[in-house]
């Protein structure tokens, strides 16, 4: 059972779901396909080194590959050694239910190491976690800073704005007039 498939010039990798690897091939002739190595397991600090349901990887030009381990609720990032290079693992935020396992399935990375995530359970928009580690939602760094409000302040990353005051006013829908 297959559920994730990158192909980058001659490099075919797909996630072998149900058994818990990724199998790296390289084509080699118009016809041929040869199996490269079966990765089943990496090396690197942390409890667990195997995949449990891995969905999606992800390789940048650079060699790094970045794969969503669903079941252990993780996306690693490991270099082409197999090393453990970093864990991104679920945000420790008001946003998510604290009671909802993190279960990423679809990745993808920008050139400037930035992983996307959409995760099984998370309802609200893409997760956006930068190459440190950091993560935002919908497009927003997420901090949780104390204010007068005693709610969490949401930092705009792009803009650089703080936003710490409610909506005095609900978002209203306009009135559709056909032709107009």
């Amino acid at each position: 059972q297959a559920e994730g498939l990158f192909i980058c010039g001659n490099m075919i990798y797909v996630c072998d779901t149900g058994n818990n690897r990724i199998i790296e091939m390289k084509r080699t002739e118009e016809e041929s396909i040869e199996v490269v190595r079966i990765i089943d397991e990496f090396k690197g600090n942390t409890e667990i080194k195997t995949f449990a349901t891995p969905t999606d990887i992800t390789v940048t030009e650079d060699g790094y590959m970045y794969i969503a381990d669903q079941a252990n609720g993780r996306i690693v990032k490991l270099d082409m050694d197999l090393n453990l290079v970093l864990e991104f693992t679920k945000p420790v935020d008001p946003n998510f239910d604290p009671e909802l396992n993190f279960l990423p399935d679809k990745l993808c990375v920008d050139t400037g190491g930035r992983v996307y995530c959409i995760a099984v359970n998370v309802n609200k928009g893409t997760i956006k976690f930068e190459a440190d580690g950091v993560y935002e939602v919908g497009g927003f760094r997420i901090k949780v800073i104390p204010s007068l409000h005693s709610k969490p302040t949401v930092l705009n990353n792009d803009l650089g704005q703080t936003i710490d005051k409610p909506l005095r006013q609900p978002a209203r829908l306009r009135d559709y007039k056909e032709g107009g």
